[in-house]
């Protein structure tokens, strides 16, 4: 999946959808650089450097972040 950016937008869903199948009632690690990837996460956080530099919901993230807002309005802009 480190090449999930060239898949086309078909693609990207099916695999989504396997991986929300495999993933459902157990407890999972996924580490992405897009946001839209751990919106249903329970709890995300935030790697800077090495260090965890936030952690949180999506919605605590956004609220109380430094970096979160700034990467979901980047990721998010770009994307729409």
């Amino acid at each position: 999946m480190n090449r999930a950016r060239v898949w086309t937008p078909p693609q990207r869903k099916l695999v989504f959808e396997a991986l929300d199948r495999l993933m459902k009632g157990k407890t999972s690690v996924v580490i992405a650089h897009r946001l839209s990837t751990t919106r249903q996460a329970i709890a995300s956080f935030v790697v800077d450097k090495g260090t965890i530099v936030e952690r949180g919901t999506e919605s605590e993230l956004l609220q109380k972040g430094a970096c979160t807002p700034k990467l979901h309005e980047i990721q998010f802009a770009v994307s729409s």
